[in-house]
């Protein structure tokens, strides 16, 4: 469910661990989608309910999610996009949606991608 080729979309539950699948609402993140952007590039972009500030944190270990990346078309928005660049395409790199105060990956760990596999 995390990942296919091609455009991903992944269903994003709260990180703290609900298994139960969120209502849509607010902040919540949905439709959810990694692509590959250019050789060393992934877009990351989901809808909210309302206007919320959204952002990713990331890197290159689950435990450790120490990159920030933001849109900076629109930093409160009912749509978001942000640009993560220099990635290696043989890396895994996990991700976790900052939103409305809350994090969001996949059943309470991170989302994970390469570039390779996208």
């Amino acid at each position: 469910m995390l990942l296919m080729l091609g455009v991903s979309t992944v269903f994003v539950y709260k990180a703290r661990g609900s298994s139960e699948r969120e209502l849509v609402s607010g902040c919540v993140p949905y439709n959810v989608s990694i692509h590959r952007e250019e050789e060393y590039q992934a877009v990351i972009e989901w809808s909210t309910e309302e206007s919320c500030l959204s952002y990713v944190m990331y890197g290159d270990d689950r435990n450790s999610l120490e990159y920030i990346a933001i849109d900076h078309e629109e930093i409160s928005a009912k749509r978001h996009k942000v640009l993560i660049e220099k990635l290696l395409p043989s890396k895994i790199y996990y991700l976790l949606i900052y939103s409305g105060g809350d994090s969001y990956g996949n059943n309470g760990l991170p989302l994970s991608f390469s570039l390779s596999s996208l």
